[in-house]
């Protein structure tokens, strides 16, 4: 498979050889929960708090996503290396970058407040265009975590970097985020149809169990693919520096997949 999709078996194949890791993603997720509940109860209660709030959260949840991503690579590096991977280790030195890691949190809010903002007012243009500018934007910025925790570059130079890096060819980021989703699809679509004929068949018990089942697939398949892209992006700038790659990878299938400006 060509496409930056054709990595996704090794990428995938990394995270359930580490299942630890996706603690992370599991903590990082129940935090913006957190934050989303706090604001929608407050909206009931103090809506002037509440609007004041939304963007201070937003960030933060930002910045936890960050630094998740950053302990995530530091743990693939280690793996290559070591036996076991120690996810505090890892977390110490993800806590180490916390202001590039701050200054790169700010970016990600802000291009994706304008991406949902532009495609929120033209329509279905506007969703055409964000759509496009979601795929591009999620290439562009894999290599931008790797080179400021592993390459310790700062920002916005890691940015420049990681869109220096990876050639700008629109259908391979097509085909790789495609290639991603695709195992999503697959997951949801039959639990989808189950809660459909719950609905139908006025059957509570399997409506619940259904739906119950939906939410569960779509938070574990968020959580391996928060992971495996955190994998791919470190395959990705250790192949671009000439570093290890984790194992499941070689050069020849990361330049197949998504050439590479070495």
């Amino acid at each position: 498979m060509t496409g930056l999709g054709g990595l996704r078996r090794s990428a995938l194949a990394w995270v359930l050889r580490h299942p630890r890791v996706l603690l992370l993603t599991a903590l990082h997720v129940a935090f913006d929960c957190l934050l989303a509940g706090s604001v929608v109860i407050l909206f009931f209660f103090a809506p002037l708090v509440a609007v004041v709030l939304v963007l201070p959260f937003a960030y933060l949840g930002a910045f936890t996503a960050a630094l998740t991503d950053a302990t995530l690579i530091v743990a693939v590096r280690d793996s290559i290396t070591e036996d076991s991977v120690s996810l505090s280790t890892a977390w110490a030195v993800a806590w180490k970058h916390r202001r590039p890691l701050a200054a790169w949190a700010f970016d990600l809010l802000t291009v994706g407040l304008a991406i949902r903002l532009v495609a929120a007012l033209f329509g279905r243009l506007g969703q055409l265009f964000g759509w496009a500018a979601e795929i591009a934007w999620v290439v562009i910025s894999l290599v931008v975590v790797p080179a400021i925790v592993i390459g310790e570059v700062p920002m916005p130079a890691a940015f420049d970097y990681s869109r220096g890096t990876l050639r700008e060819t629109f259908g391979d980021r097509l085909r790789g985020v495609g290639g991603l989703s695709v195992v999503g699809l697959a997951i949801t679509i039959p639990l989808v149809g189950l809660v459909i004929v719950a609905l139908v068949a006025d059957s509570g018990l399997l409506f619940v169990v259904s739906w119950t089942a939906l939410i569960i697939a779509i938070l574990a398949y968020a959580f391996v693919l928060d992971a495996a892209m955190a994998v791919l992006g470190y395959a990705i700038y250790a192949y671009a520096t000439r570093g290890p790659l984790p194992p499941g990878f070689t050069d020849s299938t990361v330049q197949h997949a998504l050439p590479v400006r070495t």
